[in-house]
């Protein structure tokens, strides 16, 4: 029987260590056995596995994201990843990418841990953003059960090397991520679940933004903020953030991340 897949495409995420190796069923995108969320597979040869024909998944970890595009799920004639792109200012052509075997695409960056994803947004449909030890997607070298397409490399496979991928931009994860709660709500208030821009501002302002100056640290403190606010401290946290000198010309910028945040947290339009 011919073998149809590839094992050479293996080689950047093995030699990298980027998430684990799972075995599949031949043909399929389906992992061999139950519980494949917690098996170590430290003894698993991925390469092995592909060249006697098998289908392998990569096992996601909670500092790994896939940008996973399928052009058949987009609608109204819309490019959805087009539209991705342009609103966070994303060019992918170095970032490492995957053509998938339903003709989409499987793109990869790294994440900082603790920073939670939702799966996708209802403005960009045909496009999911996958994180964390639950999920696998089918590796490159592998064959599409239906089209019988390799998954292989498109470009940006030279990038991933032992210190790892390329870092997710900041606009994407203020896209996708899931807000924490660091600010407090009112207790007492006509609605519990939320604070008014005065009281956040009085909040600000015992913080000193040049602490802040950690990206995950900052976007942490603005997701708390719109979520405590329900979006309407927006220029209350503009204004904080611009009072580090470092950050003072960047007003604009902080606008459009709230802004994006309010827009698509929890995959709902929820802003004009």
């Amino acid at each position: 029987m011919r073998i149809e897949t590839d094992s050479s495409q293996l080689d950047p995420i093995v030699k990298a260590g980027v998430g684990t190796p799972i075995p599949l069923h031949h043909n399929s995108k389906h992992p061999i056995g139950k519980k494949w969320q917690q098996k170590s597979f430290a003894d698993f040869d991925a390469v092995a596995h592909m060249e006697d024909g098998g289908n392998v998944g990569l096992r996601l970890t909670d500092e790994l994201l896939i940008i996973d595009v399928d052009p058949r799920n987009f609608v109204y004639e819309r490019d959805s990843f087009a539209e991705l792109c342009s609103l966070i200012g994303l060019d992918f052509k170095e970032v490492p990418t995957v053509k998938t075997g339903g003709d989409g695409y499987h793109i990869f960056f790294s994440k900082p841990a603790d920073i939670e994803v939702h799966k996708s947004l209802m403005d960009f449909p045909g496009i999911d953003f996958l994180s964390g030890s639950g999920r696998q997607i089918v590796a490159p070298g592998s064959v599409h059960p239906d089209t019988r397409k390799v998954y292989k490399w498109l470009h940006g496979q030279e990038n991933i090397d032992w210190l790892g991928l390329p870092a997710a931009p900041a606009p994407l994860l203020g896209l996708i991520a899931k807000p924490k709660s660091i600010i407090p709500v009112q207790k007492g208030s006509a609605n519990e679940e939320s604070i008014d821009p005065e009281t956040l501002e009085r909040m600000l302002d015992a913080l000193d933004p040049e602490d802040f100056r950690d990206y995950e640290t900052w976007f942490s403190l603005m997701a708390s903020c719109h979520e405590a606010t329900n979006g309407d401290g927006k220029d209350e946290f503009v204004y904080w953030s611009s009072s580090d000198p470092a950050y003072s010309h960047r007003r604009d910028e902080v606008r459009t991340q709230w802004q994006s945040l309010g827009n698509y947290q929890g995959g709902k339009k929820l802003t004009s």
